[in-house]
């Protein structure tokens, strides 16, 4: 059995790598990665945020949802923080279905917090 193991940025921060703008008005979140679909696949993750608020805003994350209600967890970043990270070597598993992962913000004034971050992509063949 052979493993291919392939690194790309976040699925919606495009080809041109700029981090993604998290709403203030969208706490259920919008996309910000799909994982595979193929069970023999699954995506290690890895998220970040930068607040450039003076305030600590909470970073609302929701995993799941092809396959019935996400998982949300709420994360505190600290104002004024740079590369704060929200969640490192995540695992999701291909279901049959695409996995979506969104991300929203709460507690802010303006569009001030960004995500941004990679994926491991290991498919077995």
């Amino acid at each position: 059995m052979a493993v291919t193991v392939v690194k790309r940025r976040l699925s919606s921060m495009g080809a041109n790598g700029l981090p993604i703008n998290i709403s203030s008005s969208l706490k259920s979140g919008i996309d910000i990665h799909t994982g595979p679909t193929a069970t023999a696949a699954h995506d290690s993750i890895y998220i970040y945020a930068n607040n450039l608020t003076t305030n600590s805003v909470d970073f609302y994350l929701h995993i799941g949802g092809a396959n019935g209600t996400p998982v949300q967890s709420i994360f505190d970043v600290p104002a004024s923080t740079y590369n704060h990270p929200i969640v490192e070597d995540y695992d999701i598993w291909g279901v049959g279905s695409s996995v979506r992962v969104l991300a929203g913000g709460a507690s802010m004034t303006g569009q001030q917090m960004y995500a941004f971050g990679h994926y491991v992509r290991y498919t077995e063949s």
